[in-house]
């Protein structure tokens, strides 16, 4: 037809007539700039959410909600060593935040270099653009990436063809598992690291198909330490904090209830004694009375 998506990588073309012409690509600079200040604005803000539920105002004593808690403690950590560390797997001019203008401040929060930004933009807008999104390449022509899941580790994997079964090899380890899969489309084997790969093989002829290089930008990683926090379904650390908040909660709620029915318990028969001491109280005052009364008698007639 007349889409043509093959000729130019990343562009679509639409062909309108027959004859020649000219097609200029062009990086919309303004729109980059504004996805990492959204970045940027975004991770502040949480941040300081962060800061508001752990703080101590040593005046008054008083504390956030999470004060001292470990688990939110690790997770700021996570996120400043993803943003301060070189992002694994790239390739290019720059392969951390910090070189393209990005630091983080005293206070946890991270600030933009406008300026450094645009003119690493201008230098290398492909190696700006690989810190933040990810990446799969491959050296062998027959080779072609398709994508990856939450399982699959960053990195280089070689790649053979044995008996005309794909396998994959975290690259120098020598240590090959066969892919998953058919016809021309497979996927690394559950349980290693490149679990999730995916890949098409032109031919599955026997030798060695090069690599596949997996780099996980910024944005992937952040959003892995998030999920692995939030996703119920993963159960990690925050999952496993919450649900034992909740359990401390429901113990002590029953023991609320339990120590509730035993004050009921408890007041019940303080009131049946208390009846039963204002009878016995009452008996006592009338024999009082007779005691007195017998005196008073015995007194006359000694008089």
């Amino acid at each position: 037809n007349n889409t043509v998506t093959d000729v130019i990588t990343g562009a679509t073309i639409n062909l309108q007539s027959a004859g020649s012409g000219i097609v200029t690509l062009s990086s919309d600079q303004t729109a980059i700039k504004e996805k990492v200040n959204a970045f940027v604005d975004g991770y502040n803000e949480l941040s300081a959410f962060l800061d508001g539920q752990q703080f101590l105002d040593t005046d008054t004593g008083s504390t956030g909600l999470l004060f001292g808690n470990f688990t939110v403690q690790n997770l700021q950590q996570s996120l400043r060593n993803t943003l301060s560390s070189a992002v694994p797997g790239v390739s290019g001019t720059f392969n951390s935040l910090s070189q393209i203008g990005i630091r983080t401040q005293s206070d946890g929060t991270i600030s933009i270099d406008d300026a450094k930004l645009t003119a690493d933009l201008n230098t290398d807008i492909g190696s700006v653009s690989n810190l933040f999104a990810s990446k799969g390449t491959t050296s062998n022509n027959n080779v072609t990436f398709i994508g990856f899941t939450k399982d699959t580790v960053a990195g280089t994997f070689d790649l053979r063809v044995v008996g005309g079964v794909p396998q994959l090899s975290v690259s120098g380890q020598n240590q090959y598992s066969d892919a998953a899969g058919s016809g021309n489309f497979f996927s690394g084997a559950v349980g290693t690291a490149a679990e999730g790969l995916n890949f098409r093989l032109g031919n599955l002829s026997d030798g060695s198909y090069g690599t596949i290089t997996l780099s996980l930008g910024v944005g992937e990683t952040i959003d892995r330490v998030l999920q692995n926090l939030v996703d119920k379904s993963l159960k990690g650390p925050l999952t496993t904090e919450i649900d034992t908040f909740t359990k401390t909660i429901s113990d002590v709620d029953e023991q609320i209830t339990s120590l509730e029915s035993r004050l009921e318990v408890f007041e019940k028969d303080l009131r049946s004694r208390f009846a039963n001491l204002e009878v016995i109280i009452g008996k006592l005052n009338s024999q009082k009375g007779a005691f007195e009364s017998a005196l008073a008698g015995l007194n006359n007639l000694k008089s």
